[in-house]
């Protein structure tokens, strides 16, 4: 059963997704200032199964690669093979990277919408409110999109379209797993 081509189209397209959307929140901060919260959530639930998805995707890969017929393959596919692995392992460990950056080394420790400008103490709680703490603008932490983020994101781009492409070769040109 031949799983990988079926599998492989949603982290493409998650993958492709959260990290325009990474690239846009640092290149325009602005247009994602006003529902931060919900713009990053969105990067970050793209981006982890996007992750997940590859990691399928790179697994079934390697079974379908073993396992495809390769008796019409044209001369000279092993090394396209090859390189469209190292492409694959290589997005795992790019956007390793980028996620644990966003989850490890830059935490939210304060969502967006708790945030004032002012570092005034808020007033008393209404009965039967929520008490939301309010932390001063220069205090609050959220994700702040660097420029190694940006660098990651724009590898992690590459090694997609690369790896994509090395794939499509195979399949069409070097008829591999084509019976």
């Amino acid at each position: 059963m031949v799983l990988h081509p079926l599998l492989l189209h949603f982290p493409v397209a998650l993958l492709l997704a959260g990290t325009a959307a990474l690239v846009i929140g640092l290149v325009w901060p602005g247009v994602t200032r006003k529902n931060s919260a919900a713009f990053e959530g969105f990067i970050n639930g793209v981006m982890g199964l996007g992750y997940a998805g590859l990691v399928l995707t790179i697994i079934t890969g390697l079974f379908d690669m073993q396992a495809s017929p390769k008796t019409l393959a044209r001369e000279g596919w092993i090394i396209i093979a090859v390189f469209h692995i190292l492409t694959g392992v290589s997005l795992l460990v790019i956007y390793g990277a980028l996620l644990y950056r966003r989850f490890v080394v830059l935490p939210p420790s304060v969502a967006p919408a708790q945030i004032t400008h002012s570092p005034q103490v808020a007033a008393a709680p209404e009965p039967n409110s929520r008490l939301v703490q309010t932390v001063p603008l220069e205090e609050a932490k959220t994700h702040r999109l660097d420029w190694l983020s940006l660098v990651l994101a724009l590898l992690g781009l590459l090694l997609l379209v690369t790896t994509g492409w090395l794939g499509g070769t195979l399949v069409y040109e070097y008829r591999v797993g084509v019976s």
